[in-house]
């Protein structure tokens, strides 16, 4: 009879071995993706609007701005916002391959109890990601004081007056 106990005891361990090992495969294979969509979006976001506000200033308001502080304020917050999501991909990756040790050293049931799965680097990760989301809106919202000060100082007729612009197809002259 112990015999059989035996067997069963090592079918469940192997079991749970085989398991661990799809799981593992699992977080593997998921690496480079984690939190990705989150990342790429806020960096996409960020980068495409410290571009567009730089061509605004270029094109729309190249005579005096106002309250250039909002403007400033702005880039360094988009520019945070890049330098979170490029710091967190690297983070995100280190969190997956603590994991990783964490499910090869079978102590990945402990490290779930103590909410310590992805170690230093998960917590990193979390940080790096919130920053990153806050600094791009904080920027959406320094841009548009920055726009509506300069906006309220300049009427929209001036913007279209500029030489070489044709009137708009529903004005008439």
């Amino acid at each position: 009879m112990p015999d059989t106990e035996d067997n069963q005891n090592d079918s469940s361990l192997t079991s749970f071995q085989l398991e661990m090992a799809a799981y593992r495969r699992t977080l593997l294979g998921h690496e480079s993706v984690m939190q990705s969509e989150f990342d790429k979006y806020i960096l996409t976001l960020s980068s495409g609007a410290l571009t567009l506000s730089i061509a605004l200033l270029k094109e729309v308001l190249n005579q005096h701005w106002v309250a250039s502080n909002w403007l400033i304020s702005a880039w360094i917050a988009w520019s945070a916002s890049i330098c979170c999501m490029v710091i967190s991909f690297l983070t995100s990756a280190k969190a997956m391959r603590t994991t990783v040790s964490q499910t090869d050293d079978m102590l990945l049931y402990k490290e779930v109890n103590d909410g310590n799965l992805g170690g230093k680097w998960n917590k990193a990760t979390k940080a790096l990601n919130l920053i990153g989301g806050i600094a791009f809106l904080l920027g959406v919202v320094f841009m548009v004081v920055f726009t509506a000060k300069n906006l309220k100082n300049k009427p929209l007729t001036s913007l279209d007056s500029r030489e070489g612009n044709s009137p708009r197809p529903n004005e008439v002259k």
